[in-house]
């Protein structure tokens, strides 16, 4: 089983790759749709008010066919999420973030 940070960091990895690919090129339908499609399980499984939004217009990733069912979120609806879990969201992602970055530095002399 993974947990949300290494979902995380696969999701990021998935949207770097595909940025580097093409860029500001057109990119193929099916190389869109199976990174949007990604982007909507991640979404969907982590974030319980977008899965409570997505179950009232009936789409979920089983039933999902093309990229263009992704409900997309008003804005609204993120000002009415629980605190506590952006607050533990917000946590995980920050530490890490740190320990990538930690990572990332140069060894010291």
């Amino acid at each position: 089983m993974t947990d949300v940070m290494d979902d995380a960091r696969r999701i990021k990895r998935g949207i770097l790759d595909f940025i580097h690919t093409y860029g500001c090129e057109q990119a193929p339908e099916e190389a869109f749709g199976a990174l949007a499609r990604d982007v909507f399980i991640y979404q969907y499984t982590y974030d319980l008010p977008y899965r409570r939004y997505c179950a009232a217009k009936r789409v979920t990733p089983a039933t999902l066919k093309d990229w263009r069912e992704i409900p997309p979120m008003p804005v609204d609806g993120f000002k009415h999420t629980d605190r506590a879990v952006q607050s533990r969201i917000h946590d995980e992602r920050n530490h890490a973030w740190r320990q990538d970055a930690w990572a990332q530095l140069p060894p010291r002399s």
